[in-house]
């Protein structure tokens, strides 16, 4: 019976890490398709709640707009610098920006909830 409840811990252990690594490097479902994909699938859509709500405040800053000298949080200095990069090939241009703010906030919510 111990042996059943270490496997049992060690295997929850190990789903719940492949579901972390797979939310910080989603384009391994790409390489290991098989592998990956039914942790993906199931991580994808517990967290689209989530992602929804953050799109949600990210579509409210950019409809109400302030000045970039008086921010109301992280995401208003956030999308300040995407309106500002210019460079396509950054983190930050256009909807490459927005998208990367999704991930970010996310990941900050995550480490708010291990901390």
């Amino acid at each position: 019976m111990e042996t059943f409840n270490f496997l049992r811990v060690f295997r929850d252990g190990l789903e719940l890490q492949t579901k972390s690594i797979l939310a910080m490097f989603p384009q391994l479902t790409d390489i290991f398709p098989k592998m990956f994909f039914p942790a993906y699938y199931q991580l994808e859509r517990s967290m689209k709640p989530f992602i929804q709500i953050f799109k949600d405040a990210i579509d409210f800053h950019i409809k109400n707009p302030v000045d970039e000298k008086h921010p109301r949080d992280f995401i208003d200095v956030y999308l300040a610098e995407v309106n500002r990069t210019t460079d396509p090939s950054s983190t930050f241009y256009k909807d490459t920006g927005r998208k990367c703010l999704v991930v970010t906030l996310i990941l900050l919510s995550r480490a708010w909830q291990i901390a």
